[in-house]
């Protein structure tokens, strides 16, 4: 017997534009945790006395931790994708906070480090999601992988004014 052709939905589910919404956030998130690091780089070094080198660290350290949880990220997704994608943004949020209120240059870094890991670990999961069955594409064509491109896009626009 053949096997039977799933026709694509003709409207998502509340659950399914939530999901849509959630996850092109995050995207944002992490669109921004880069961008506007990047234009706030000699501020920050300013207040925390580093030299421009020294505030490097704060955008090397995020793509440090970014490019190790890539190469052995699939090993914590086999968890689950939605448990490691919830564990990612806790910890985020997390170090978001202690980055936010301290006082030193050496935990700063720490936390982007840190933050680098949960983004390496968020957008893989995030795409994944999008091109899953959860998430079916629409008749018109791939809204889905759109919607997340065209609001990281935007924030990167935003972030060069």
């Amino acid at each position: 017997m053949p096997p039977v052709e799933q026709r694509a939905p003709d409207r998502w589910t509340t659950r399914q534009r939530l999901l849509l919404l959630v996850l092109s956030g995050n995207m944002v998130l992490d669109a921004i945790e880069v961008s506007l690091v990047l234009l706030a780089l000699p501020e920050v070094g300013v207040v925390f006395g580093l030299s421009p080198w020294g505030a490097q660290w704060l955008m090397s350290g995020f793509a440090a931790g970014f490019a190790v949880m890539l190469l052995i990220g699939h090993r914590v997704t086999r968890w689950g994708r939605r448990r490691a994608y919830l564990v990612a943004m806790l910890l985020f949020v997390v170090t978001s906070v202690v980055g936010g209120t301290t006082d030193s240059a050496v935990l700063l870094v720490a936390t982007r480090v840190v933050k680098g890991l949960c983004a390496a670990l968020t957008a893989p999961v995030t795409m994944c999601t999008f091109t899953s069955s959860r998430m079916p594409l629409m008749p018109i064509g791939s809204r889905t992988s759109s919607c997340p491109s065209m609001m990281n896009s935007c924030v990167r626009i935003c972030s060069t004014c």
